[in-house]
């Protein structure tokens, strides 16, 4: 087998993996929207150096049905409005909510956007997953390690 050979075979079969690896890292929780502005950046501000941490740097909010939720850090907030596409909001991001019912969100670099909460079918928080990430790529290093040394005595 040439060595062109080796590489193609070896593209093809590492890219679904890399790909699964990437899914693996975050899952989507949903909150009440109203929620959000406990979220705002200022929350997760890291301690300085030297500084006694923090019994916890998470913040507690509610999920839909009013279940508490401990988050500790989030990468992006999806917004779904009825009947419209999500909107991502990455991070930093400030939220407020301002006459009873308008909830404005401005993240990195945006325009600030505006939604009427009765309007929001969905809020969710794209939340890093350290476990399942931990597994993932356990689990790519080794299928990767035995592929390569496959097609390597393959090729002897």
């Amino acid at each position: 087998m040439s060595v062109m050979a080796m590489r193609v075979r070896l593209t093809l079969w590492v890219w679904p993996l890399l790909v699964a690896w990437l899914a693996g890292c975050s899952h989507e929780v949903d909150i009440r929207p109203s929620e959000l502005p406990k979220l705002n950046d200022r929350t997760f501000a890291a301690p300085a150096v030297g500084a006694p941490l923090p019994p916890s740097v998470g913040v507690v909010v509610a999920d839909p049905a009013g279940k508490p939720i401990h988050i500790e850090g989030f990468a992006a907030v999806l917004v779904r409005e009825f009947g419209q596409a999500p909107v991502r909001h990455l991070r930093p991001l400030a939220a407020q909510i301002h006459d009873g019912d308008l909830l404005d969100i401005t993240s990195s670099g945006e325009n600030p956007h505006t939604y009427a909460l009765p309007n929001i079918e969905r809020l969710s928080l794209q939340v890093y997953d350290p476990g399942k990430s931990t597994l993932v790529a356990t689990l790519v290093t080794v299928v990767v390690t035995l592929g390569g040394t496959l097609l390597l005595v393959a090729s002897l």
